[in-house]
């Protein structure tokens, strides 16, 4: 009976063209310890994700918590209405990377879900990440919050600073 299986399963596969079919897993994304990496999270369809000042302050408040709790440093962050650049730094431990982005992808969605009245995602699919691998991608992502906070004046909050979110730093809100 249990060849019978196999063999109609294969050839189901077969018949479907599924033999020799390769599914092959999301590979591993690459983070060094104490290199800067450049995350862009996007919001789902390009829909809003801050419509408010207090969406902005809750998705700031838990980018606090859970940067301190997972030591990761903060150097830049640029909230915009449907999106979503932070230049960030890993401790040694560089699965907190994931972990800070999918903790903060939930809350958001959680608390807009419940503001809104709907369900589902907020968030299109996975967050980008570039390691900062020159000083030229560096600035770049750090000039970048500066000008566009200048250019859209009322759906943007950026901090630039050497350390932010951590009481010593002012908050430059818009």
């Amino acid at each position: 009976m249990t060849l019978w299986l196999r063999l109609g399963f294969t050839l189901r596969l077969r018949m479907f063209g599924l033999i020799g079919l390769t599914i092959m897993p999301r590979y591993r994304r690459l983070f060094l310890p104490h290199f800067p990496l450049h995350i862009v999270q996007r919001g789902h369809d390009r829909q809003p994700v801050f419509v408010e000042r207090v969406d902005y302050e809750y998705y700031l408040s838990n980018l606090k918590e859970m940067k301190n709790k997972l030591s990761i440093s903060v150097y830049a962050y640029c909230l915009m209405t449907n999106h979503v650049h932070l230049l960030i730094m890993p401790d040694q431990n560089t699965d907190n990377v994931s972990q800070l982005l999918r903790v903060l992808a939930g809350r958001q969605t959680r608390y807009v879900n419940k503001l809104e009245k709907r369900t589902g995602t907020l968030w299109e699919g996975r967050f980008k990440s570039s390691l900062v691998d020159s000083h030229s991608y560096l600035l770049a992502c750090l000039i970048f919050p500066r000008d566009t906070g200048h250019r859209v004046k009322n759906h943007i909050m950026t901090v630039i600073q050497n350390e932010v979110l951590d009481g010593k730093s002012t908050q430059n809100i818009q």
